[in-house]
């Protein structure tokens, strides 16, 4: 299995490396390398309002999404509880991507979303937390 080696926060950019792959990306100085093998895929409607249904989150409840992808989750749960919610995501573009849905919608108050490896995020304050793993193909 082939896993992708992304810059974290600040690194001098985001590029993607693919670690045991042939397109090896310059060498470059970077400052923290995060890991992942876990492939992208959305998060259906359907299986993220199931999700919302089972943690029964209140308005001042928090809820932690752990490779939250382009932030679906993050955003339907304040849509749909009045709760707030942070995504944790190590892939840039994703980040940004949900972070121009966060600002589109007007929901910065309540929604957030943090470009880091989810192993080093403080979830002390978390009322539920979620990790979706993808079946494997």
């Amino acid at each position: 299995m082939n896993c992708v080696e992304t810059k974290g926060p600040g690194s001098e950019n985001d590029e993607t490396i693919r670690s045991g792959a042939t397109n090896i990306a310059p060498s470059q100085k970077q400052e923290r390398k995060m890991m992942s093998c876990a492939p992208f895929v959305q998060t259906p409607v359907e299986v993220a309002r199931k999700i919302i249904q089972l943690a029964d989150l209140k308005p001042m409840q928090k809820l932690f999404d752990l490779g939250a992808g382009d932030g679906r989750l993050v955003v339907m749960v304040a849509q749909e509880t009045g709760a707030s919610s942070n995504g944790v995501e190590m892939e840039g573009d994703l980040v940004e991507r949900a972070r121009s849905e966060i600002k589109r919608l007007s929901l910065e108050d309540r929604v957030s979303m943090i470009h880091d490896d989810f192993f080093k995020v403080d979830l002390s304050g978390a009322d539920v937390v979620i990790l979706s793993v993808p079946e494997r193909q």
